[in-house]
């Protein structure tokens, strides 16, 4: 609370400080470099996806990927019948996502998809000429002093994006109070705005309706909200959370294995 650790506790045998898999936890990471691409002037999110892949891009002009943009996977809305589960991946997801078909008109509905955020790690790739990781490193984990972090990748390369990042707590902990900060953080006795406080507004609030999602009270820039008002969630499966309490200016971080 108030950006001090004042509780902290970890069961055998389990130690503090390992790097663990975070599972959909990872998103809201990805979505942060999405974030500091459209700061850097690097990407809009309105942008089409056939327009930033067209090298990958359905030739047909009433094929559905046409209307897909940056924001609707952001938002789990492209609807993509690709999908993590229940689908055979092939060696190039981003062809794959690109040419399926899909469930509803983009925009229109949410649907939990992680190949959505896959989509927005290659689009980093793309942008930035540089993997996520190497992207990152020198935007948010080296100010952050995240010195240990590992990504999975696709066939080509590109990492995961929807899962495969592995972490400590101490690190998403930081990732977390860096969202309760607006923003900044302070490197060498230096505050810097390593995330704009517009982005970070909009990610944390409730952009689409999850009627039908895991938690139903909305879904920010590939972050969960809450039934508390104002709060917010970086969740991965099996029990990994980072639960930011403005009003309380406390972060709660939990590893499990459930």
């Amino acid at each position: 609370r108030h950006g001090k650790v004042i509780a902290e506790a970890s069961w055998e045998p389990y130690i503090d400080g390992l790097p663990r898999q975070l599972y959909s936890l990872s998103k809201s990471v990805t979505s942060t470099a999405i974030g500091m691409l459209v700061d850097e002037g690097l990407l809009d999110l309105d942008e089409r996806l056939v327009d930033i892949f067209a090298d990958k891009a359905p030739v047909d002009p009433s094929h559905p990927a046409q209307a897909l943009t940056v924001r609707h996977a952001l938002l789990m809305s492209t609807g993509s019948l690709f999908n993590e589960l229940g689908t055979a991946l092939g060696s190039d997801w981003e062809s794959e996502f690109l040419h399926a078909g899909v469930k509803f008109p983009a925009g229109t509905a949410f649907e939990y998809n992680s190949l959505n955020t896959y989509i927005l790690a290659a689009i980093v790739r793309r942008r930035s000429g540089q993997t996520l990781t190497q992207y990152l490193a020198p935007r948010l984990f080296e100010p952050l002093g995240i010195e240990s972090y590992h990504w999975e990748t696709c066939p080509f390369g590109t990492e995961k994006g929807g899962w495969g990042l592995s972490l400590s707590v101490e690190s998403v902990a930081k990732l977390g109070q860096l969202y309760l900060n607006q923003g900044r953080w302070t490197v060498d006795g230096q505050t810097r705005q390593l995330i704009s406080q517009d982005w970070i507004q909009e990610a944390t609030r409730a952009q689409i309706d999850t009627p039908d999602g895991e938690i139903t009270y909305g879904y920010g820039y590939q972050i969960w909200m809450t039934g508390r008002p104002g709060a917010f969630l970086f969740n991965g499966a099996f029990g990994q959370y980072m639960l930011a309490l403005p009003d309380c200016d406390a972060i709660v971080v939990l590893f499990s294995g459930t």
